[in-house]
């Protein structure tokens, strides 16, 4: 009878932080793992042809590290020395040869493609981050976004309520029949806590539960939205993960399929912010979308004005200032609710001073920006939501 070798590891699902322990083997044709941590054994097969290594595996190698093309997310780690020759008989595509191969398997007219995307790229003709971003394939930037959401839900959850997706489905509808651009987009409520929200690779918006709770009407959850929106019809989340990871790392996403391990990184550059160009190009797509959507953009100014007198309170009482500078500084901050009126802003809003300084950094809302969205002249009609589907979509998280 002949029995087959056995080495030890851990192996990881993809959905959470924690790993098991696991016993491997290398059938004829799959690799076979089996928990041996868990109260049951289970069992789990590998096929080989779709096994992939984020790194080339030598037969000296002392670790090794695996994923699989048909088990996203999912990690087997190996540490034992002798693990690497055996896996390379059957796993070609980990091989240092293939992973070189990989990378120069394209057309020799590639060649010159590149030479005249230098010289665009010399004169100032064309920008090679956005140009390179443009050229993801969908997988690779879906498989992008699809990191990003899990990197969120590691340790803070997308909130769901039945009455609050429904309003939000109802706001996001509406805004995507004004777009120029029939995007799929997917949008998600974070239960972050700052005021922000962003798009990210592959289509995706997250507005925070927070920025929702501080908005004065529907109207300023809408216009954050189509901006949000213009960053992603642009595809500058992409183009800031080029321009940061370099051209080498992003053309694996063309070849290895391994654009999911890159959610962590992917979900702190689309939270860096944007250049000023990037801002604006936004801008102008959110003031086509809300135009288009019947939308009043005004509601957005009062937005970012009250934001700016949030933050300023923040730095006054930072600062030491006194009780009689809070009381002036909350009185000019405008009710975003009816764009054409300032208010009293009610003491509830202090609560938010801790929470905004992440829209400050990443959303500069100057003074330009403002007058830009104060331009509309058109009433939101009809409503975006009801009283009711506004209230449902304020509490999505809970709160």
């Amino acid at each position: 009878m002949r029995f087959l070798k056995k080495w030890h590891g851990s192996w990881s699902d993809g959905k959470s932080a924690a790993s098991v322990k696991v016993e491997v083997t290398l059938l004829e044709d799959k690799l076979a793992i089996y928990t041996i941590s868990e109260p049951s054994v289970k069992s789990y097969f590998w096929s080989y042809d779709k096994i992939h290594s984020p790194n080339p595996v030598s037969r000296r190698a002392d670790h090794v590290l695996l994923t699989h093309e048909d088990h996203e997310g999912e990690r087997l780690f190996i540490d034992e020395p002798d693990f690497a020759a055996h896996i390379l008989k059957h796993a070609t595509r980990i091989t240092a040869r293939s992973h070189s191969w990989a990378m120069l398997k394209w057309p020799l007219g590639m060649t010159a493609a590149l030479v005249i995307f230098w010289a665009l790229t010399f004169f100032n003709i064309i920008s090679p981050s956005a140009t390179i971003a443009n050229m993801l394939p969908d997988k690779a930037r879906t498989s992008l976004g699809n990191g990003v959401i899990k990197t969120i839900a590691k340790d803070r959850k997308i909130c769901q309520s039945p009455e609050g997706n429904a309003a939000l489905e109802k706001m996001v509808a509406r805004l995507k029949e004004g777009a120029s651009k029939k995007i799929p987009f997917t949008f998600e409520v974070a239960d972050l806590k700052i005021v922000n929200a962003f798009a990210a690779p592959g289509d995706r918006i997250v507005i925070s539960g927070k920025l929702i709770e501080t908005a004065k009407s529907p109207a300023e959850v809408a216009g954050v939205v189509a901006h949000e929106m213009g960053h992603a019809i642009e595809r500058h989340p992409e183009t800031n993960l080029v321009r940061a990871l370099g051209l080498m790392t992003i053309m694996q996403l063309f070849t290895a399929g391994e654009a999911g391990t890159l959610g962590d990184v992917a979900f702190y550059l689309v939270q860096s912010g944007y250049s000023r160009q990037a801002e604006t190009e936004a801008d102008k797509h959110a003031a086509k979308i809300l135009k288009k959507s019947t939308i009043d953009s005004r509601p957005l100014a009062g937005f970012f004005e009250r934001i700016i007198a949030l933050h300023r309170l923040k730095e006054n009482n930072k600062n030491g200032g006194v009780k009689d500078k809070e009381e002036e500084n909350s009185k000019q901050i405008p009710d975003g609710s009816d764009p054409a009126k300032s208010a009293n802003s009610p003491s509830t809003d202090k609560k938010y001073t801790s929470t905004i300084t992440e829209w400050i950094s990443t959303h500069p809302p100057t003074n330009k920006r403002i007058e830009y969205f104060n331009q509309s002249s058109i009433s939101t009609n009809p409503p975006i939501l009801t009283a009711t589907e506004w209230a449902a979509l304020q509490k999505i998280c809970n709160k």
